[in-house]
């Protein structure tokens, strides 16, 4: 054979992708992910190239998706999931495609962009159809109503939840608890706490043990939620506390960041900023790494509130600014107008009156057009109130 040969170089050239894929489908299974991520990415980047390479690439694909979804790379694996799910097509592989699909929406999710991440469940969800496939029919509408519930779409939430019911192995203990918590989700942004705790309870009793640290602290950060909402202050504190313990543990930042978020505004709603303001800045630091803008939106908005109770005008100016140019990066108007009667308040107790009135009678004229009828009329309320704290500073 004549090495220098153009063709003989370049089939080499493939016959060594092809082999690193091998090497790194090998050190995937046997270590850990991020130990070798500079060698698996590299043997991504081209395997997912090569025909050839398919059977390997797909396998090292399948092996690593459910471990990406606590990644802090979301960008990163996203843009491999969705080369993975192109060649899964171009290979005619619809079990792949459907596994694929299903956990890049999930990374899709996590960056809020919720109409892209509902596309790829409902495809997940299509492939499930055609390959007579139970499990993962149930897995793909949980997804889509978790998804749903975040766009307080939660009559097409409760719809698609209905219908994973009849797909559902009561052997599916995981599943069976993460169907609990979309019900539980569901049920919070409807205002029906106890059901949401009795939801959360469930889901506990299915993820109950300790033998999965991730799904039993992921069960407790619930819990802490639910609990606090119910006014069970010193329940909720020590499930959110065990989990964050747990979590850390276990480096899974997405659930840490969720529990530090909640605990932070567990600890602000009962009179304690200085802690509050610790936990938050824990959260705000992790949703920033994983590029989840919308818990980042949510985390800001609370910093601006502790931030608030300490007095530190300044602080809560900027961080309710942050969340509100956030949110509206996102187009959540009705999330800008709960945030700016907190962002007028802060400019008014730094001694802008003026700023002050103009964005609360900027945002009271939109409360019609966004806000459902129970969200205008509470809202209504507190521009209220905001607008008589404004006219006491300007009158005094």
């Amino acid at each position: 054979m004549d090495l220098n040969s153009t063709g003989n170089a370049a089939s080499l050239f493939r016959i060594y992708r092809a082999r690193n894929v091998t090497y790194a489908l090998q050190l995937a299974r046997e270590s850990s992910l991020q130990a070798n991520l500079g060698v698996i990415l590299q043997a991504l980047q081209y395997g997912l190239t090569l025909d050839e390479a398919w059977a390997d690439v797909r396998e090292l694909l399948l092996h690593l998706a459910p471990r990406i979804r606590y990644s802090r790379e979301v960008g990163l694996w996203s843009s491999i999931l969705q080369a993975g799910v192109e060649q899964s097509r171009r290979q005619a592989d619809a079990e792949a495609e459907m596994i694929l699909s299903h956990y890049l929406g999930r990374l899709l999710q996590r960056m809020a962009r919720f109409d892209e991440a509902i596309d790829r469940f409902r495809r997940a969800e299509a492939l499930a159809h055609e390959l007579q496939d139970r499990a993962w029919l149930a897995r793909s509408l949980h997804r889509i109503a978790y998804t749903l519930r975040y766009q307080k779409r939660l009559d097409e939430a409760e719809e698609a939840i209905a219908q994973a019911r009849a797909f559902m192995s009561e052997d599916d203990l995981e599943e069976m608890g993460f169907r609990h918590v979309v019900l539980g989700a569901i049920r919070m942004e409807q205002h029906r706490h106890l059901e949401a705790y009795d939801a959360f309870r469930r889901a506990l009793d299915c993820w109950g043990t300790e033998d999965d640290q991730h799904l039993f602290a992921r069960a407790l950060v619930n819990m802490g939620l639910a609990a606090g909402n119910l006014n069970r202050m010193v329940e909720s504190e020590a499930a959110l506390r065990r989990a964050i313990d747990i979590l850390d543990a276990l480096d899974e930042p997405e659930s840490l960041a969720v529990a530090y978020l909640n605990l932070g505004r567990l600890l602000s709603d009962n009179g304690r900023p200085d802690e509050a303001l610790t936990a938050l800045s824990q959260a705000e630091r992790l949703f920033r790494d994983m590029q989840d803008q919308f818990r980042l939106a949510m985390t800001a908005i609370n910093l601006g509130r502790a931030y608030y109770a300490l007095d530190r005008w300044e602080d809560a100016i900027h961080a309710f600014e942050y969340g509100i140019d956030l949110w509206r990066e996102l187009g959540r108007d009705d999330k800008i107008l709960n945030a700016a009667p907190g962002l007028a308040a802060a400019y008014l107790q730094a001694g802008d009156a003026a700023r002050a009135r103009v964005i609360v009678q900027e945002k009271m004229t939109e409360l019609d057009g966004v806000m459902t009828e129970e969200g205008r009329v509470f809202l209504e309320d507190v521009y209220a109130q905001v607008l008589k704290m404004i006219e006491n500073a300007e009158s005094g």
